[in-house]
């Protein structure tokens, strides 16, 4: 196995990779040990006095293995025997799932499980690995406190990320198990994410096989999830190696089932919504991967852009929208191509985008009259085509209790659709206020001003309820998008 090179992507991630450790712990001497029947064996009670058994046979053929291969090091069938013995004995080890109360007290496995995880045979290494992965499962957590917080001081799991692929794989399944322990979850998050990450950035340039990579990502996105404040704030260099891995995909025809790239793109919207992480997003000029995502990857990457560009226009307060916003307009990709994408699938995020360009470009700019002329023109074509799409998600609505009040069915009318009905609201009421002739010309089309003042009243009451609710790091979102419906209330009536 050869040494990994270190990913240059900036020197903010290349400073956390260290080759010589890397290297020291791939060359490692490989000797294949043959398979082993599996032997139909005696019923055993798996029980202390058999652990303690277990644990003292591995402890003795350990010691053995290690003189002969001290004294013969060039001649492996020497030792083949003790080696072929510790391969059945650890894979025997594993019946401890059958009493996983076993776990409370890890002094035994502690004993054993170091030197099996670093011995020289990688077959043994292997095996010893897919044993302690048959240990972590979070479904044990009431047995294994004790061994969890053991393994977690370690660098056991970091460790086997510098091996083969298949442990590395199974150090990732290990770690996404983790993330599922109630007790550990933060803990898991901020000890692994840097490794983890860092395993990311190499991968991305090599070679890897679609099952490591869904497997890889299904683990970042878990460790990203367990706390998105904490993530983006002690890992922002994490979220540069993020938007990396997003732009492999640019100029390509996505394939979901070879490269599983949305538990990448979920990632970076968990991070949109973050003050921390949409900060780092601008820094690491993800604005501009998003805007080229849309014009050179397809209707996947349309539907990507849409998706983010959604997700960073929700925040109001944050200046760097209106240069988001000046560039989608600017490269004419998403003003051309919106009607033709636009479906049941995407059209919340489609709408989002289309509030935010309204919100966000300058008033008598050139980039905002013609997001304008793009809903009117040919007739109104882009605002009916809106009211029509939407038109069964507003009758669900209204057949929940006939009315958008925000009263005790409140949520069920969420459910059947009022956010989406309370986006296309706000897109409609900045183009009623934006003059005088537009708003006759919108009200021709058919948008019913009462109908929008009544929607942004229950939308107002939704709001205040959320600011007088909401942490106080939450307060200015909620109060930015409430000062917004009042002075659009304030307009049309």
């Amino acid at each position: 196995m050869g040494d990994v090179s270190p990913l240059s992507i900036n020197s903010s991630i290349a400073r956390h990779l260290d080759t010589n450790m890397v290297a020291s712990q791939l060359k490692r001497r490989r000797l294949d040990i043959p398979d082993i029947p599996d032997i139909e064996k005696e019923q055993v009670t798996i029980d202390f006095p058999w652990l303690s058994k277990i644990v003292g046979t591995i402890t003795s053929t350990l010691a053995e293995n290690s003189t002969q291969r001290d004294k013969y090091p060039n001649e492996p069938l020497r030792f083949l025997d003790t080696e072929t013995a510790l391969y059945a004995q650890v894979k025997e080890l594993s019946n401890i799932t059958e009493n996983p109360s076993l776990l409370e007290d890890p002094q035994l496995l502690i004993k054993v499980l170091p030197d099996l995880l670093s011995h020289p045979n990688e077959d043994i290494v292997e095996q010893s690995t897919i044993t302690l992965s048959d240990f972590i499962d979070h479904e044990y957590e009431p047995f294994s406190e004790s061994f969890i917080s053991w393994l977690l001081s370690t660098k056991i799991l970091q460790n086997l990320l510098l091996k083969s692929p298949s442990i590395q794989k199974l150090s990732l399944q290990m770690i996404a198990e983790l993330c599922e322990y109630e007790s550990f979850k933060e803990q898991v998050q901020l000890q692994l994410t840097e490794d983890v990450f860092l395993f990311l950035s190499r991968i991305n340039e090599q070679t890897s096989t679609p099952d490591m990579t869904e497997t890889l990502y299904d683990v970042i996105y878990r460790l990203v999830s367990i706390d998105i404040s904490t993530f983006c704030t002690k890992f922002p260099f994490a979220i540069e190696i993020l938007l990396v891995t997003l732009s492999k995909m640019i100029n390509r025809d996505y394939t979901p089932d070879l490269e599983p790239i949305e538990d990448i793109v979920d990632s970076l919207g968990s991070c949109l919504t973050d003050h921390n992480g949409y900060d780092s997003i601008v820094h690491y000029e993800g604005f501009e991967l998003f805007v080229l995502l849309m014009k050179k990857t397809g209707e996947w990457g349309f539907r990507t852009f849409l998706k983010l560009a959604g997700l960073a226009m929700d925040s109001l307060n944050k200046r760097s929208n209106v240069d988001l916003s000046l560039d989608i307009v600017r490269s004419n990709h998403f003003l051309k191509s919106v009607f033709k994408s636009y479906n049941s699938g995407n059209e919340k995020s489609v709408i989002q985008v289309f509030v935010g360009l309204m919100v966000f470009l300058p008033f008598g700019s050139d980039e905002r009259v013609r997001v304008i002329n793009r809903l009117v023109s040919k007739e109104g074509k882009g605002v009916k085509t809106i009211l029509k799409t939407t038109l069964k998600t507003d009758l669900a609505v209204l057949g929940v209790n006939g009315t958008y009040d925000f009263d005790d069915l409140y949520l069920e009318k969420i459910e059947a659709g009022l956010d989406l009905i309370q986006k296309v609201v706000l897109l409609f009421a900045w183009l009623l206020i934006e003059d005088d002739e537009l708003k006759a010309e919108i009200v021709s089309y058919g948008v019913d001003i009462q109908k929008i003042n009544v929607i942004l009243r229950s939308y107002e009451a939704e709001l205040v309820f959320n600011y007088d609710n909401a942490q106080d790091e939450n307060k200015e979102d909620s109060l930015e998008t409430l000062s917004m419906v009042r002075e659009l209330l304030a307009h049309l009536e």
